[in-house]
């Protein structure tokens, strides 16, 4: 059971997102401001689209910030890109302000840290040496007297110097965070985790249950539970139930890691999954790849095959005003499937059912209880 990185470099990059554009509105109060864009002479035209381009990045950067949860593939590559697209717009806006001589070279350190909190200290040095690079060869093309006056010369070399000092320390404090961040967790993650099964536990249930409403996060909840597990219990003994436990964990540990959502022991032989999308495909998908995980499951006592499948109840967030109703909702549809014949899924409202036999397109209506 592993904690991301990902309050923090959330926090960043709302602030990041910000500061763009706090950066834009300053930039275009300096050129469109006469009394003192006449005093420095920059280009309407270029500040013009620079400041186009950049509000269009930064605006899709908040959209998924705001739209999409921290571990999908959508966030992870906006994030990211968001970096490089920062280094363009600085490169432009210091070719734009005087080249050497411009005042906006200091925002290079900002993305020196932005750089940092992804990659560390390999990044920080890394995104220096890209910048450095750039920021020469424009020189060489805009401004080439800066390698030929030795006062000029100078000033690069310090900028240069304190470019990569700069990216070092960053490095070396984003670095001390994350160990600091994992050290501190230790424990907390000790007491979210499941002991028999390794998966996250009924308390961190509820409190990822309450984040998902607080911040209104999109998410599938699926409910499932292991058939006639008494039974497995009562025939084959308590530590084959364990073992029946153990490995059906593991099937939903491994794909709900793939499926971007946790995986929860609710109690007994009952499980919670938080699968964080809208789509109800995509929940069905999931629980038809368990099913079969859990169906080949080679389990044998004394040489008689021990059979395992499981039920599922699946529920939107969006349909439920509050977690409890949300997961009682997904209970009943649970013991709707067990009613049904036990080994398949039952959705809300009609969405997909998953079973023995069941095409993924088939469909069946769930009655939902009234509130």
């Amino acid at each position: 059971m592993k904690r991301n990185w990902i309050p923090e470099t959330q926090t960043m990059e709302m602030i990041s997102a910000n500061l763009r554009w706090f950066i834009v509105a300053v930039c275009l109060f300096i050129v469109y401001t006469p009394s003192i864009n006449g005093f420095l002479g920059y280009s309407k035209a270029g500040f013009t689209w620079t400041a186009l381009f950049v509000v269009l990045y930064t605006a899709v950067d908040q959209y998924v910030l705001l739209r999409y949860p921290v571990t999908s593939g959508v966030y992870k590559v906006v994030t990211r890109t968001s970096i490089v697209m920062d280094g363009v717009a600085v490169l432009a806006l210091v070719a734009m302000t005087g080249g050497g001589h411009s005042p906006f070279y200091m925002v290079f350190y900002l993305l020196l840290l932005h750089s940092a909190i992804y990659w560390n200290l390999a990044g920080a040095l890394y995104a220096a040496g890209l910048l450095t690079g750039a920021y020469s060869v424009m020189l060489l093309r805009l401004d080439p007297g800066v390698f030929t006056d030795p006062y000029r010369l100078y000033l690069y070399s310090l900028q240069v110097m304190f470019t990569f000092v700069i990216a070092f320390y960053c490095g070396v404090i984003a670095s001390r965070e994350r160990k600091q961040f994992k050290d501190s967790n230790y424990y907390r993650d000790r007491l979210n985790e499941d002991y028999l099964t390794g998966l996250f536990n009924h308390r961190y249930f509820q409190e990822t249950m309450d984040r998902i409403y607080r911040e209104r996060q999109p998410a599938y909840l699926i409910m499932a539970d292991i058939d006639h597990f008494k039974t497995i219990n009562d025939t084959y003994g308590h530590a084959t139930g364990d073992e029946v436990l153990r490995q059906v964990s593991g099937v939903l540990s491994a794909r709900l890691r793939d499926r971007n959502g946790l995986a929860f022991r609710y109690g007994g032989e009952e499980f919670a999954m938080l699968v964080y999308t809208r789509e109800p495909n995509e929940a069905a998908q999931l629980i038809k790849a368990i099913q079969g995980d859990v169906n080949r499951l080679k389990l044998a006592v004394r040489g008689q095959p021990v059979r395992v499948t499981l039920s599922f109840g699946a529920v939107y967030s969006g349909d439920c005003p509050t977690k409890n109703e949300l997961a009682e909702y997904a209970d009943k549809l649970l013991y709707a499937a067990k009613a049904q014949g036990r080994n398949r899924a039952v959705f809300e409202d009609g969405k997909k059912e998953a079973g023995p036999g069941k095409a993924a397109g088939q469909y069946r209506a769930a009655r939902r209880p009234r509130r």
